[in-house]
C-alpha cells in the first residue's frame, strides 16, 4: 500500500466519522431546511452503521490474523465496501454543509 493510499484509509476509518459527528451537530444546532437535517441525518445514520460493520470486521480479520490464518477474502471486501461507503458518506456531509452554509435563500425560496 502506498503512503497515499494508506493516509485515506486511515483518514477514512479515523477521521471519517468524527468530520461526520461534528457535522452532524453542526447543522443540528443551527436553523436549517428540512432537506438539509433529513439529508444530514440519513448519511450520518450510514456513516454510524458502516463504521461499526468496519470495526466488527477488523476484529474478525484481526482474530484470523493472530492464528495465522489468512483472512478470508470476503472479510477483506467488505471492509473494503464498508470503509468506501462510509467515505463517501462523510464527503457527501462535507459537500451538504458547505451548500447549507453558501446557500443564501432568496425571499421567494424561503417558504421551503
Amino acid at each position: 500500500m502506498s503512503f497515499v493510499a494508506g493516509l485515506l484509509y486511515v483518514a477514512a476509518a479515523l477521521v471519517g466519522p468524527l468530520v461526520a459527528l461534528v457535522i452532524c451537530g453542526g447543522l443540528a444546532n443551527t436553523r436549517q431546511p428540512r432537506w438539509v437535517s433529513l439529508g444530514a441525518i440519513v448519511l450520518g445514520a450510514v456513516v454510524a452503521v458502516c463504521s461499526v460493520a468496519y470495526w466488527y470486521l477488523w476484529g474478525l480479520a484481526f482474530d484470523d490474523a493472530d492464528v495465522l490464518r489468512a483472512v478470508s477474502p470476503t472479510v477483506e471486501r467488505a471492509m473494503t465496501v464498508a470503509l468506501s461507503v462510509s467515505g463517501a458518506c462523510v464527503l457527501g456531509l462535507v459537500a451538504l454543509a458547505w451548500a447549507s452554509v453558501t446557500h443564501r435563500p432568496s425571499v421567494r425560496s424561503s417558504r421551503w
